[in-house]
This record gives structure tokens, C-alpha cells and sequence, in this order.
């Protein structure tokens, strides 16, 4: 075999090992009506200015400590903006008294639990297993 088809190959291989390790999704509670969601509003939700979906319902929040690779993997590759912006923005609402911070858990058990738990909760995982009782919520 040429060495360009075996280059190629591995390339490939490698681009897909990375896809597989390093993806994230949106995950919301099961009772939540919307199934995806632009980029604008992603943001908008993680940074706190969101507070109700179209049905009424609060929004809650649920993430990791901005420290994380998992937050910083999300506000890169998903939202396209530095962890830092998030956090201002949230230190923003919660200090001025507005409202109140987002949920920060520990592990992935602990978010999948208070995403379940909670109408209207939304986060982000990287380990999605089919039986885990959440929704994926697509970027459109």
C-alpha cells in the first residue's frame, strides 16, 4: 500500500477517535417540548438570560465549576465563547440580586440525577448512554 493511502487512513481513524472522545451534547430534562435550539439561544440559556422555555416553565441550569475540562470543552467547541464570558455573565445576575446562579455539580452522576429531577433543567454531558433518562437537545 502507498504511504499517502496509509497517511490517509490514520488520519481519518484519528479524526474519528477524537470525534468520539471529545463530544458533548446538550441534555435536558425528558418533559422539556423543545428538542433543539439555535446557537443564539444556547447561549443565551447558559449564560443565564434565558429564564423560561416557550411553555412557561423555568429554565434551571445545570453545569460543571468553570474550572473543569468538561465546561471549557463546552464553551469552546459548543458555544464558541471563553468560560470567563459565562461566568460574568452570571456573576452579573447574581450579584445585582436578578436572579440566581446556575446548578454546579461534581460528576456526571450528580447531573444526569438533577437534570431528571428538575421540569426544565438543562446541561451538558461528554459519557451519553441510551440508558440514561435524558433528552439530547440538538444546535440547529
Amino acid at each position: 500500500m502507498h504511504k499517502w493511502a496509509i497517511r490517509t487512513l490514520v488520519s481519518v481513524w484519528l479524526f474519528s477517535l477524537a470525534s468520539l472522545v471529545y463530544s458533548i451534547e446538550i441534555v435536558s430534562n425528558k418533559s422539556l417540548q423543545t428538542k433543539d435550539i439555535s446557537i443564539n439561544i444556547a447561549r443565551a440559556i447558559f449564560s443565564g438570560r434565558m429564564k423560561y422555555w416557550p411553555d412557561g416553565t423555568p429554565v434551571r441550569v445545570v453545569m460543571y465549576k468553570a474550572d473543569t475540562n468538561q465546561h471549557r470543552q463546552f464553551c469552546s467547541e459548543i458555544l464558541d465563547v471563553y468560560p470567563r464570558q459565562l461566568q460574568r455573565s452570571w456573576d452579573m445576575i447574581i450579584f445585582s440580586g436578578v436572579g440566581e446562579g446556575p446548578m454546579i455539580v461534581k460528576d456526571e452522576v450528580e447531573l444526569i440525577n438533577k437534570i431528571n429531577s428538575i421540569p426544565g433543567a438543562i446541561g451538558y454531558a461528554d459519557k451519553i448512554t441510551t440508558d440514561m433518562e435524558v433528552q439530547i437537545v440538538k444546535i440547529k
